[in-house]
C-alpha cells in the first residue's frame, strides 16, 4: 500500500506532510514496474519506458515532469527525455548506491539555481545546455 495514499488517516504527522499526501493523491503518475500486478490511486502501471510515448507526454502543456529512482532516471538519460537535473544532496553518508547517470554518458549542464532545505539537505539544479 503507498503511504501517501493514506497518510491523511494517520496520526501525528506534521501539516506539510499532510499537504504532499494531497497533492500526491492529486498527481498523475506512471509507475514502472516489471513484478508489480497493480498499482492504486492516480496512477497507471507500465512494464518498460517507451520513449516515443514519454515524449508525447513531454509535449504536453501539463507542466513538469518528474522522475524518481536511479534505474528509471538512468533509462530516461539514455533516452534523452531528461532537460533538468535536480540533485538533492542528504547530510548522510552510505557507501554505497546504484549510479543515476548511464554509464559513458556525457551530457554538458549548466547551473541554474540552489536550494538549501531544512535539515541540511541541498537540492542543485541544471538544465542541459543547448
Amino acid at each position: 500500500m503507498d503511504f501517501w495514499l493514506t497518510a491523511e488517516k494517520q496520526s501525528g504527522l506534521e501539516d506539510y506532510e499532510l499537504e504532499y499526501a494531497r497533492l500526491w493523491k492529486k498527481t498523475k503518475r506512471i509507475v514502472f514496474s516489471k513484478t508489480l500486478k497493480e498499482i492504486k490511486g492516480n496512477a497507471e502501471l507500465r512494464r518498460e519506458v517507451n520513449p516515443d510515448e514519454i515524449q508525447e507526454l513531454k509535449n504536453q502543456p501539463r507542466g513538469n515532469m518528474t522522475v524518481g529512482g536511479a534505474n528509471l532516471a538512468s533509462t530516461f538519460i539514455k533516452h534523452g527525455l531528461v532537460d533538468e537535473f535536480r540533485v538533492y544532496i542528504h547530510p548522510v553518508t552510505v557507501g554505497s548506491g546504484k549510479p543515476m547517470f548511464p554509464d559513458g554518458q556525457k551530457s554538458d549542464l549548466e547551473f541554474v539555481e540552489s536550494q538549501i532545505f531544512s535539515g541540511g539537505v541541498v537540492m542543485l539544479k541544471y538544465q542541459l545546455k543547448e
